[in-house]
């Protein structure tokens, strides 16, 4: 048995010793090393503000090194296409061919975010242009009116939204993994679009859609401004909403979530749904914009939005997310596929490219975990 340590005697004023405590506080530390716990019913969060200026350091230098990337990529084509390349009308293709990458992109950074991943969205893509397609077609094909325009959208977000609650419940209510329940509604999807056309493009597109999605004020195409304001509240909900740290939050770690009473079954449903609605989103404005409904135009499309948004910054293990790197990740796929043809190379190798790239992102993304300890 340890023998207690007596406390020092000191002497009082009238001489007398008496015994003074000692004072059982430790030192404060430095601003760059003090330690803040929060504590809760299941847990303390650590932060530790030197940690997080280099994570930070390190998040703002994959940003330039997406930019100068980018750059580099942008002013390669311009110089061994520079007319081509340059020209007004390219670059509004260009800036055509990245709006359903980035719109499909802001719903991939937030499944990608949350631990998850969708391999339907192009089916579903198809899907929603199909439903929409084959109302418009039964009602008047397309000399149909502005109402009945309206009712066909709603019937492509609708069938949008409904695939992606599908996958949220089958993900969440039958344990079944993201990756497997996304690829059966990749199926599922597809072949009922196929059931639905018969296997043959609906074409007979309202011609009030295509005018106006074709619509360009101050030059540049509606759909652009579209994409943009989706981006921008996409990337205020994921940094500035509960929703969007609940998201962060259920991917960085989901168990301590739950302990909470948090409920994240619940929020990956919603996730899962409102991604379905901005597929539907991408299938009109691709009904508009090319005056069929493609059934086999979306094969490559989940694999250019998720390297897109890997490529960014966000994690493929989720946790960690930005909106802004996800719209440069766009971009660099995007740019590629245009200079491509422009210069005559085959668009094949824009797959070969854009899979090297995906498994060189999700290796440094790796590497960068294994060094934070995640």
């Amino acid at each position: 048995m340890s023998t207690p340590v007596p406390e020092p005697a000191v002497k009082s004023a009238e001489g007398s010793a008496t015994t003074a405590p000692v004072s059982r506080k430790l030192p404060r530390l430095s601003a760059k090393s003090q330690i803040f716990p929060i504590n809760d019913s299941t847990s303390s969060v650590v932060i530790v503000e030197s940690t997080k200026s280099v994570r930070n350091f390190g998040a703002q230098a994959q940003r330039l090194g997406l930019v100068i990337a980018l750059v580099v990529l942008f002013g390669f084509f311009a110089i061994i296409e520079p007319q081509a390349f340059l020209s007004a009308i390219n670059m509004r293709a260009l800036a055509e061919t990245a709006v359903p990458i980035l719109i499909g992109a802001v719903a991939m950074t937030f499944i990608l975010a949350s631990g998850g991943i969708d391999l339907s969205v192009g089916s579903v893509i198809v899907l929603s242009g199909v439903t929409a397609q084959t109302y418009w077609d039964a009602v008047g094909g397309r000399d149909v009116s502005g109402e009945i325009v309206l009712v066909g959208i709603l019937i492509a977000l609708v069938t949008g939204g409904v695939c992606g609650l599908i996958n949220g419940i089958i993900i969440t209510r039958l344990d079944i993994p993201p990756l497997i329940a996304t690829l059966g509604m990749m199926g599922a999807a597809l072949g009922a679009a196929q059931l639905i056309t018969g296997g043959q493009d609906k074409t007979n597109v309202p011609e009030i859609l295509t005018e106006a999605v074709r619509m360009r004020p101050l030059g540049i195409p509606v759909t652009v401004f579209v994409a943009v304001a989706i981006a921008i509240l996409g990337a205020v909900i994921l940094k500035r909403t509960r929703f969007g740290l609940r998201v962060l939050g259920i991917g960085s770690d989901e168990r301590m979530l739950k302990r909470r009473g948090i409920g994240v079954d619940a929020y990956k449903v919603r996730i899962y749904a409102l991604s379905g609605l901005l597929y539907g989103i991408i299938g009109i404005l691709t009904l508009g914009r090319f005056s069929t409904t493609a059934i086999g135009g979306q094969t490559e499309t989940p694999l250019v939005i998720i390297a897109a948004v890997v490529i960014g910054g966000t994690s493929l293990f989720g946790g960690s997310a930005t909106m802004l790197g996800t719209v440069i990740g766009v971009l660099i796929p995007a740019v590629l596929y245009d200079g491509l043809v422009i210069a005559g190379i085959e668009s094949y190798w824009q797959e070969v490219v854009i899979g090297i790239v995906l498994v060189v992102a999700v290796f440094f993304d790796q590497l960068q975990r294994r060094r934070r300890g995640t």
